[in-house]
């Protein structure tokens, strides 16, 4: 999907669900953001030496979807309340396209987080080239709903540790600086900081910092 267009589709999106004020200041800090640059911290797990890290016991279930097919109405729409349905559909197609695998949380029998995951490359340009055995998570998001419940720190450990059983050996993902309640999950599992980078959204340009 172009750039520009998700982006426009992303705050007609935001004002269809929060009105007009709201929209006004996150547009003008997406597009801050969106046309200058953005940093991440990056972080990795060694899957070859992997062990429960989190502590949070939760009843969640957690399978992979490897094609559109595989996801259920039902998933398809607690999803789309979540992402808008016309960027839904197109990253959704394109990405089970490049190999990616779709993760679900569920709880309760329904979405409660997303996670996708693709093997050896990144669908968009990285900080840094992947080897054959590493694993890139991406595009993390527990539904709003289910927030304040430390279901992702459990998610995500579910996941490192199929991706461990698999062969696997080392597994990437990345968050805003400003994400802290991203970064305190990542600490409850076996990422652990690795670098800083930026990345200039619009110009598909990225930067490793240390």
């Amino acid at each position: 999907m172009n750039r520009l267009k998700k982006v426009f589709l992303r705050i007609s999106g935001y004002y269809y669900k929060r009105g007009l004020l709201d929209t006004i200041n996150y547009a003008f800090k997406y597009g801050f953001r969106a046309i200058f640059q953005d940093k991440y911290y990056i972080y990795y797990a060694d899957l070859k030496n992997i062990e429960r890290f989190s502590n949070v016991e939760l009843d969640i279930n957690v399978v992979c979807r490897k094609s559109r097919n595989e996801i259920s109405d039902e998933e398809n729409t607690d999803i789309c309340a979540a992402i808008d349905h016309r960027i839904w559909n197109d990253e959704c197609d394109e990405r089970f396209m490049k190999g990616a695998i779709l993760w679900l949380a569920q709880l309760d029998g329904r979405v409660a987080g997303i996670v996708w995951s693709v093997n050896k490359h990144t669908i968009e340009p990285y900080f840094f080239p992947l080897q054959d055995k590493d694993i890139h998570l991406f595009d993390n998001l527990v539904l709003e709903k289910y927030r304040g419940k430390n279901i992702n720190a459990a998610f995500i450990d579910n996941i490192l540790r199929t991706l461990s059983k698999q062969g696997y050996e080392r597994a990437y993902i990345e968050t805003k600086i400003w994400n802290h309640q991203e970064m305190q999950s990542l600490k409850k599992t076996a990422f652990r900081n690795y670098a800083i980078a930026k990345k200039y959204i619009l110009f598909q340009h990225v930067e490793l910092l240390h």
